[in-house]
């Protein structure tokens, strides 16, 4: 249930991350076109490109709710697999409700945002430690395990 859980997350989460950077695409073509320079004003060509931009930062906070809640089930996983240890899947699932808080954050209260960095270095901590520990240690796996199914 929880690698469910996981992959849809991730599913919705991909899609919003190169949707915001679609509108960073759309910023510098605005830039590099002539055609448009000749097509706007000053002006309108300012507010085209802050409206992408903007549209950029509000798609990024939509998909921090979903950069968030995929760690929840990663970190449940970690942490009941004996593969990994356990530090890492309970640094994940922390992790999960420091992205809740940054997007709450940023959607009610955006003055305060500085109030979330601490969320911030702890998945910070939990993604890159985990993500190093399997590039470097790997997991510990039993050679019985290895060759099962399912």
């Amino acid at each position: 249930m929880q690698a469910h859980l996981l992959v849809a997350f991730v599913v919705v989460a991909v899609p919003l991350a190169f949707i915001s950077f679609v509108n960073y695409l759309a910023v510098l073509e605005i830039l590099e076109s002539g055609n448009y320079t000749e097509a706007f004003t000053t002006e309108q060509l300012h507010a085209n490109i802050t409206l992408f931009l903007k549209l950029h930062d509000l798609t990024i906070r939509v998909a921090l709710i979903f950069w968030g809640l995929w760690l929840f089930p990663l970190g449940y996983l970690a942490y009941k697999s004996n593969m990994l240890p356990r530090i890492f899947g309970a640094l994940l699932m922390l992790a999960c409700f420091a992205y809740l808080i940054e997007f709450a954050v940023l959607i009610f209260i955006p003055e305060y945002y500085f109030i979330t960095y601490p969320g911030s270095v702890i998945s910070g901590i939990a993604e890159f430690s985990f993500l190093l520990w399997i590039l470097i240690k790997g997991v510990k796996v039993s050679p019985s395990a290895a060759f099962q199914h399912g």
